[in-house]
C-alpha cells in the first residue's frame, strides 16, 4: 500500500486546504490511529484511522457520486450560461473537481455518474465506445 503525507490526507478527507490541514495538525487537533500527531510531513497509510477534533475522517482517493440529473441542468463540469451537474454538488465537495461520466441532454432527467477518477471517466466517454 502507498503511504501519503498526513497533511495531504487530512486536506482531502476534511475538504480543507493543505495550509488549513497543517494548522490543524500543529494545533494538536489530529490523531493517527489514536495517537496525537503534530508533523504534517508524517507518512500515513490510507488505512490509518484519522480523527479531527475527536471525530473520525474518511479518506477517499477518488469520489464516485450517483446523481439524478434534473431537467434543465447541463451534463458538464463547467458552463458559462447554465447550471451544471458539477454545480449541484460543489457545496458538498468544494475541494474536488468532479466531472460527469456520460451525458444526458439538458432537457432529460436521469442517472449521471460524477467522479474525479480520470481513468473511470474515460471508460464512459462516448468516444471510447467499442466499435
Amino acid at each position: 500500500m502507498t503511504d501519503y503525507r498526513l497533511d495531504r490526507l487530512l486536506a482531502q478527507a476534511a475538504q480543507m486546504t493543505r495550509t488549513q490541514a497543517r494548522g490543524a495538525i500543529f494545533l494538536g487537533r489530529v490523531t493517527v490511529d489514536g495517537k496525537p500527531c503534530n508533523r504534517p510531513e508524517q507518512k500515513v497509510s490510507q488505512e490509518a484511522v484519522l480523527t479531527l477534533d475527536g471525530g473520525p475522517l474518511c479518506w477517499q482517493k477518488y469520489v464516485y457520486l450517483m446523481l439524478h440529473k434534473p431537467q434543465g441542468v447541463v451534463s458538464a463540469a463547467r458552463d458559462a450560461h447554465d447550471v451544471t451537474v458539477a454545480d449541484l454538488v460543489k457545496a458538498e465537495y468544494p475541494r474536488r473537481t468532479l466531472f460527469p461520466a456520460g451525458r444526458l441532454d439538458k432537457d432529460s432527467t436521469g442517472f449521471v455518474l460524477l467522479t474525479d477518477d480520470g481513468h473511470w471517466r474515460k471508460i464512459y466517454l462516448p468516444c471510447a465506445a467499442i466499435r
